[in-house]
């Protein structure tokens, strides 16, 4: 945690292919995206629709952690993106 501006703010490890991918989103969708992350660095918790817990994936982290980005086109999460959400939680 640091504090920038006399505010506690959570750091936040980001996978770098996570990353790459979010840089391809439309420019409203990245502004909705950080505004949700920033408010994950203030300590709040997200909930649906903009967050689901993932157990499929790895349990609960206690730091903030963008391992995957993908665009959700159904309401079942493919098998494809829990994979690759798995193998990049590993590499970092």
């Amino acid at each position: 945690m640091v504090h920038r501006e006399g505010v506690a703010v959570n750091l936040i490890e980001w996978n770098e292919r996570a990353r790459s991918k979010i840089s391809e989103f439309p420019e409203q969708v990245k502004k909705d995206l950080g505004y949700l992350v920033f408010k994950l660095q203030l300590g709040e918790k997200l909930l649906m629709p903009h967050s689901r817990s993932m157990p499929l994936v790895g349990q609960g982290c206690h730091r903030i952690i963008i391992f995957h980005a993908f665009q959700k086109k159904s309401e079942k999460t493919r098998d494809f993106d829990i994979e690759i959400g798995k193998k990049n939680l590993k590499e970092r």
